[in-house]
């Protein structure tokens, strides 16, 4: 997930609740360990899980669940757990798979029929191993849904992955893309006729016990023993708002403890079966971590680091320290997750930490690795550590002025900018005005403009000024402000977003005004109304609509930059101009 809103904490106190047998020889330290990173790295608090083989040997929480009300956190205490939930949701697959009820390679849309893509070719032929193994060819487009959770839902979700652009070939590149696994969400909707949360409960949550394990935003933040999220910059703590899921849950929306997530691990350990019961078949799960896609190659660092290489379903694939690992991150809003796994090994290990896009559940997971795997010792600590005190001392700079053309007017009145612009994939946003300050309006955010330079103007995040970006207004023929395109993604061009037109209301009476024949050139066009809507004729050519925009001017509907002008005298039209790019032409009106 995209990590939004950093800021940073400082507290010197920190609480820990025991509640498992840390008895352990190689667990001897640990806490002391697992304390010293939380306040070294300013860390509010987490849950920690150890499992080794049948036996969950620790189960546990750490530091604090609530900073205001200094409630300790528990091994009960939930976690939001991000893309940790992207193997939950592609085991619900792997199970209506040992059902036969769905086959790996089949192409998805032959299951599926209301998942499209811009390119048949996709639409044909991306599978269902595609989609769990990040090879469909789409880019993340993760601000399509990141922004808008309480605009949209799980069906409109799917309905617009049809106007995305892909940047690869089919299975040429892998690209971590969250719609897929909202899609598979649906795909198993579509074979069961239960929702994926339905499917999750009945089929997980309640064989494995994992009672306090929770679906849903809403009842994660109902919960009684939950924790909030921070987020921590330069010694600063603030409390984040919960990221609300609105139809993106098989993603990224499940939360849990501690002591559930031992259940989970367990399952994993031994391929699918928890006790005599096997919920998910040995092939599937054997299956689940091979790898099916490779990721970017690139050059260890050091001996020391954990190493990923490849991508199962669900799970990225790699070493430690010579030890086959099964690991996936997770991050929303305020909290930051691992959950890993060492299959030759029968260990498993998860973590949790209440804190926004936080190295800090890597630096646990190692360090207990090497204890539980008998490794050579690492200082996993030093080099995050070393990051974060140059981050706090760094003293940010100003590329703008680099950039920046300096003495220079915005092209147009603010009055111009003002108004709703619309990307058929993206949703819409606001450009609109507060006394003195142009302001941003998109989903649940908010965006101050200020003039850069011409028509582009730094947009910067209310509640994060670090977090801000370039928006450049577009300019159609007539000299109108007709869009804006921005670079919200770094990992995708640009987005456009056209301007919506503001509709000049016009009764009934006065659009008879309108109606008439013109004459240019021997060339008679005609006004007419239909269904309460001027329309113009044009021989040999289509019925086109029109839209008022102001008075006496109206907007041809399906051509962009093409507009007419009528000339009016005692309410009715003497004349009409036909504005385009390529020109003005009038057309006087016949007797």
């Amino acid at each position: 997930m995209k990590q939004f809103f950093r800021s940073t904490l400082l507290f010197a106190a920190l609480f820990t609740l025991h509640t498992a047998n840390a008895q352990d020889a190689r667990l001897k330290g640990l806490d002391a360990f697992i304390e010293r990173t939380l306040q070294q790295m300013d860390a509010v608090g987490c849950a920690v899980t150890i499992v080794e083989k049948d036996k969950v040997i620790l189960a546990k929480g750490y530091g604090l669940k609530d900073l205001a009300g200094k409630k300790a956190a528990t091994e009960n205490t939930l976690f939001q757990i991000g893309s940790c939930t992207k193997a939950f949701t592609t085991s619900i697959i792997g199970m209506l798979y040992d059902e036969k009820r769905l086959k790996l390679d089949q192409p998805v849309h032959q299951l599926l029929p209301e998942l499209s893509f811009k390119d048949p070719h996709l639409t044909a032929s991306v599978t269902v191993r595609d989609m769990m193994c990040h090879r469909t060819g789409l880019e993340r487009h993760d601000l399509a849904w990141y922004f808008r959770p309480n605009q949209a839902n799980r069906d409109t979700f799917l309905h617009i992955i049809r106007y995305f652009d892909t940047n690869a070939g089919l299975r040429e590149r892998w690209q971590y893309n969250n719609f897929m696994f909202m899609a598979q969400g649906a795909l198993a909707q579509k074979l069961t006729g239960k929702t994926w949360e339905a499917l999750v409960q009945e089929r997980i949550f309640t064989p494995l016990g994992m009672n306090g394990a929770t679906l849903t935003t809403e009842a994660f933040a109902n919960a009684a023993d939950r924790s909030f999220g921070y987020s921590a910059q330069k010694g600063k703590i603030k409390k984040e708002d919960f990221y609300y899921f609105n139809g993106m849950e098989p993603a990224g929306s499940i939360a849990a403890s501690a002591k559930d997530m031992g259940q989970w691990l367990k399952l994993w350990i031994h391929g699918g079966k928890s006790g005599t019961k096997e919920l998910i078949s040995t092939n599937f799960c054997t299956e689940s971590i091979k790898t099916q896609m490779t990721l970017g190659g690139s050059l260890l660092s050091s001996r020391d680091t954990a190493d990923s290489h490849g991508y199962g379903f669900g799970w990225f694939l790699g070493n430690h320290k010579g030890h086959f690992r099964v690991e996936h991150g997770g991050n929303i809003d305020g909290f930051s997750t691992t959950t890993a796994f060492y299959p030759n090994d029968s260990i498993g290990i998860f973590v949790s930490v209440n804190q926004n896009g936080s190295a800090v559940p890597g630096i646990i997971r190692n360090a207990i690795a090497d204890r539980m795997l008998r490794a050579t010792p690492t200082d996993w600590l030093k080099a995050p550590l070393k990051n974060k005190l140059m981050a706090d001392t760094a003293t940010v700079q100003n590329n703008d002025a680099v950039t920046q053309k300096p003495n220079t007017s915005p092209l147009h009145a603010t009055a111009e900018y003002l108004g709703k612009y619309q990307n058929i994939g993206y949703g819409a946003l606001q450009i609109m005005q507060s006394k003195d300050a142009m302001l941003m309006l998109y989903g649940k955010d908010t965006f101050q403009l200020q003039h850069f330079h011409f028509d582009i103007f730094k947009a910067t995040h209310a509640k994060d000024p670090d977090w801000n970006m370039k928006i450049a207004f577009e300019t159609n023929f007539k000299g109108d402000v007709s869009g804006l395109k921005t670079s919200m993604d770094n990992e995708i061009d640009k987005f456009v977003f056209a301007k919506m037109l503001s509709e000049y209301k016009i009764n009934a009476l006065d659009l008879a005004q309108y109606v008439g024949s013109f004459e240019i050139s021997g060339i008679t066009l005609k006004t007419y109304i239909s269904k309460d809507v001027l329309c113009l004729l044009v021989p040999g050519q289509p019925e086109y609509e029109l839209i008022g925009t102001k008075k006496d001017e109206f907007n041809i509907v399906s051509l962009d930059g093409f507009s007419v002008r009528f000339e009016i005298s005692d309410k009715k039209p003497t004349a009409i101009f036909m504005i385009q790019p390529n020109g003005t032409f009038k057309a006087l009106a016949k007797p």
